[in-house]
């Protein structure tokens, strides 16, 4: 039987700790997690490694997670890829902020692994579906005007 193709996961959290369970949380075998503890370097392995999801935390140094939301929501390269914000602050004014941003989700932590895998897998659903409506409808229609 062919391999499953691995998803490609990007983590934009300073945390060393948080990275470490995001690493063992999500299985080798069905992901590829990239790490960047910082905000800029965020944006830049998105744009390198054009991950399938991000997992993004609002406090970081450089960029915080709604600056790196924006400017991946901004990149045609990037835009349609699902944001995940993962952070501390439970604040309807903080969720707010980051849906405004283009965030498809957010978990607060301390998180269950089980809840981020079960909205990872969501998103990642949602998002190969929109995919694949959005290439039904650029493929030109076998219906031919008279």
């Amino acid at each position: 039987h062919k391999p499953t193709m691995r998803k490609k996961l990007l983590l934009a959290d300073d945390s060393i700790t948080i990275q470490k369970v995001v690493e063992l949380t999500f299985p080798s075998d069905e992901f590829e997690v990239v790490t960047a503890g910082n905000g800029r370097l965020a944006v830049d392995k998105a744009l390198a490694f054009l991950p399938d999801i991000v997992l993004c935390d609002v406090i970081m140094p450089q960029l915080d997670g709604y600056q790196v939301c924006e400017t991946l929501k901004a990149d045609p390269k990037t835009r349609d890829i699902p944001i995940i914000f993962i952070s501390a602050h439970d604040a309807p004014v903080e969720k707010v902020r980051a849906f405004r941003a283009g965030a498809v989700d957010y978990v607060t932590k301390p998180f269950e692994a089980e809840e981020v895998v079960a909205r990872v897998a969501t998103h990642l659903e949602m998002s190969r579906l929109q995919r694949e409506t959005a290439s039904r409808k650029a493929e030109p229609s076998a219906w031919v005007a008279p």
